[in-house]
């Protein structure tokens, strides 16, 4: 993840990173809950908020606005040493 203040991200998307970084890691992961509380805890999130937009047939999605996904090793800029493992 990196910072990108005009961009959101799929919450869900975020999370399927996060877990296949974690199993090419070979380290344990945390469920989702924990995950974005700790995550969002992280000094480098700071201005990250969680918002939840409708899509055009009205349903909401629950995404991350001010980061975005990166190519590679999606967790790392976010502060992998810093997440649960």
């Amino acid at each position: 993840l990196e910072s990108d203040p005009g961009n959101q991200e799929s919450k869900d998307d975020i999370y399927a990173a996060y877990v296949a970084w974690a199993e090419a890691s070979n380290v344990g992961k945390v469920g989702r809950n924990s995950f974005f509380r700790r995550l969002l805890a992280l000094p480098k999130m700071a201005g990250v908020e969680e918002v939840r937009p409708r899509t055009a047939e009205g349903k909401r999605v629950l995404q991350l606005s001010g980061v975005r996904l990166t190519t590679g090793d999606p967790i790392s800029s976010a502060g992998a040493s810093d997440l649960p493992q």
